[in-house]
This record gives C-alpha cells, sequence and structure tokens, in this order.
C-alpha cells in the first residue's frame, strides 16, 4: 500500500485548513440554511459575489420563492437566511481576502492574497486535480 496519495490529500487539507477564510459572521444556522436551499440552483460564490442591503435581500428571496423555492415553507428560515445574507454579504461585509486555484498543470492548489494578488502557497496534490471542495461552513477546503 502506497501512502504518497493518503499523505498529500491530508497535508492539503492541513495546508488549507491554515488559511481558510472565516466565514462565520451571521452564525452557521442561517448558513447552513442558505446552503440547503439556495445552492440547489445556483452556486454559493454566486451569492457571495454580491454585496447588497437587507432590502435588497428581502427582493432576492421574495423572488426566489415565486420561482418555488424550498424555503417559502419556513419564514423562521427565510428570517435565517437574509439575516445570514445581510450580515455577511451587505455593502460593508469584507470581501474575501484568499482565493484557491486548481492548477492542473503543475499539480497543485495556488493559495493566492486577493488584494495583492500574491501567491501565499502552493500545495501539491497529485495528478490531475480538477476542483475544490468547501466544507458546509465554509470553514474547510479539501
Amino acid at each position: 500500500m502506497t501512502w504518497r496519495p493518503v499523505s498529500v490529500a491530508l497535508l492539503l487539507l492541513f495546508a488549507l485548513s491554515l488559511v481558510s477564510p472565516s466565514r462565520s459572521v451571521a452564525g452557521d444556522e442561517g448558513e447552513q440554511v442558505f446552503l440547503g436551499n439556495c445552492t440547489l440552483c445556483h452556486t454559493a460564490e454566486r451569492a457571495r459575489a454580491k454585496h447588497l442591503t437587507r432590502g435588497e435581500w428581502q427582493q432576492i428571496i421574495n423572488r426566489m420563492i415565486g420561482f418555488g423555492c424550498p424555503i417559502s415553507t419556513s419564514r423562521k428560515n427565510q428570517e435565517a437566511v437574509l439575516e445570514y445574507l445581510a450580515k455577511a454579504q451587505g455593502p460593508g461585509a469584507t470581501p474575501a481576502t484568499r482565493a484557491y486555484v486548481v492548477n492542473e498543470e503543475s499539480e497543485d492548489v495556488w493559495v493566492i492574497d486577493v488584494p495583492s494578488r500574491r501567491v501565499l502557497a502552493k500545495v501539491k496534490v497529485g495528478k490531475l486535480p480538477h476542483g475544490i471542495a468547501v466544507s458546509p461552513t465554509g470553514k474547510r477546503s479539501m
């Protein structure tokens, strides 16, 4: 049995956990409801790229409910998502400071400081890396 793939995977998870961005601005409940409902049709990054007011997020939630979003069955969940988005993705929210880029040619993942556009780390991951998965809480990448 070869230990190289296992050790590379563990090293990658460890390295990414050290530099992963903090996301729990409005608490895990709102983020979990957001991920469980909104990502059925959209990527989380689509919403996280926007910085809207509470009223603008409410309009979007109302529009998604009109399209049949499952969040329509729970007013509590609607409020949790609105609270999360208003705090985590409001006009004054701090944008992400790290980007993680898969580089297939060099078989590694680059950790990039977004404001300075500097590569902070290159983590070898093995042959043909093709994506990065983020845990539901946003605290781990793999």
